[in-house]
């Protein structure tokens, strides 16, 4: 689980520099939980909002294998609309 010091409001998606900031957290949370699957997520909320679709991918498959539940999460995720026609997210979530 997300460290509870861990501000979701970085992730607001208004600039690079916010999540460029979130990426290096996640990346620290990421050592430090790397089975957590809510931190993967958060991975791939960030790379879409970077505009990084491949790297979102690996890490929404990663986030899946971990729990089947989280492709019904991305569906509905707003993070994740820069990359929804997108060929590798359509077939991780159809």
């Amino acid at each position: 689980m997300i460290d509870d010091s861990f501000d979701l409001a970085d992730l607001g998606f208004p600039g690079e520099g916010t999540l460029q900031s979130a990426l290096d957290r996640c990346t620290r949370e990421i050592t430090a939980n790397p089975g957590d699957a809510e931190v993967h997520l958060l991975m791939a909320s960030i790379h879409s909002g970077m505009g990084k679709a491949t790297q979102a991918c690996v890490w929404l498959k990663q986030t899946i294998s971990m729990d089947e539940w989280f492709r019904e999460v991305a569906l509905g995720d707003p993070a994740f609309d820069p990359m929804r026609e997108q060929k590798c997210f359509r077939d991780l979530v159809e």
